[in-house]
């Protein structure tokens, strides 16, 4: 009998490292926070959150950008349910360098779109 495969957990209820998040706001660059529509900007200790996609939809999008003690980046897509208020994650990747957290961060936010 093969089992289920698990679900990922949130990164979002981990602590990683302490990060500096003007730094991080910097990596990601204003022209792909305005490219994925990113709104509701949110410094957390140990990273940034944000809301991205078109206004209106019924599920409430989050990109979630967290630093880990490797100095590498945690990136988490996923939305918040309404009807039960749970956090349901749609993408994850973990280890990201500086020099690809770009290209992720556009890749995961065109997956969360999808979903």
């Amino acid at each position: 009998m093969t089992e289920k495969p698990k679900k990922p957990v949130s990164i979002g209820e981990k602590r990683l490292a302490d990060a500096d998040t003007d730094v991080i706001w910097q990596q990601l660059g204003r022209d792909l926070l305005l490219e994925i529509s990113a709104r509701d900007l949110v410094y957390m200790e140990d990273g940034v959150m944000f809301l991205y996609g078109p206004h209106g939809r019924s599920k409430y999008r989050k990109i979630i950008v967290k630093l880990n003690g490797l100095d590498l980046y945690e990136v988490e897509v996923g939305y918040l349910r309404r009807r039960d208020f749970k956090w349901v994650v749609v993408a994850q990747e973990s280890n990201v360098g500086v020099e690809s957290l770009r290209n992720v961060v556009r890749s995961l936010a065109a997956q969360g779109l999808d979903a």
